[in-house]
């Protein structure tokens, strides 16, 4: 299961990671703006223990010499190749927003998020006419694994594994809970991935 963290700091943020990270997830860090100095602080404050579970989504260079060997590259990133440099010697992931551009993608991304699975809960109105679950069933690309991402929550995980998607990543669900910690939990209790 992956956990993608909220676009904006929030309360306990890092002691709130910390306790997810007890679970056996993979952390995104999603933070457009976090400037290179906020990402080496927040990434020291979440603890080197956690290093091999981290995958960043921006400042890829800062974090290879900080020893993450997993990284996230946005469509449009993909797109204009930033990740050559690394797909050789790193785990690296990116985003698609079509089962046609998934089933594109070359065998050296090790998954892709595909979203909207369902509509969005963190972004208003995203995925109400356009969301996936249904093109699950078109996979022709098996070297990739696929990760259903949006409006992924505790009640729907099931039925997008049962769709065809490998993995799950959740954002609005675990941060609009009360307890993120014990909603993941919930969670985890639910499936068998």
């Amino acid at each position: 299961m992956i956990v993608i963290i909220s676009e904006q700091a929030v309360e306990n943020e890092i002691e709130t990671l910390r306790q997810l990270l007890q679970h056996d997830i993979l952390l995104h860090i999603r933070r457009p703006f976090i400037s290179p100095s906020e990402f080496e602080s927040f990434t020291k404050e979440l603890g080197s223990e956690y290093l091999d579970r981290l995958v960043v989504h921006q400042q890829h260079a800062l974090a290879v010499k900080m020893g993450i060997s997993r990284l996230h590259f946005s469509s449009s990133d993909r797109k204009n190749v930033l990740h050559s440099k690394y797909q050789e010697t790193f785990t690296c992931s990116t985003s698609t927003h079509s089962i046609a551009e998934f089933n594109s993608l070359g065998a050296y991304w090790s998954y892709a998020f595909l979203s909207p699975i369902y509509p969005s809960i963190s972004k208003q109105d995203y995925g109400l006419g356009n969301a996936v679950l249904k093109e699950l069933s078109q996979r022709t690309n098996h070297s990739s694994k696929l990760i259903a991402l949006g409006g992924i929550h505790k009640d729907n995980i099931q039925e997008a594994l049962d769709a065809g998607a490998d993995d799950v990543a959740m954002l609005g669900s675990i941060w609009q809970a009360k307890d993120p910690v014990s909603y993941l939990e919930s969670c985890l209790l639910k499936v068998e991935l």
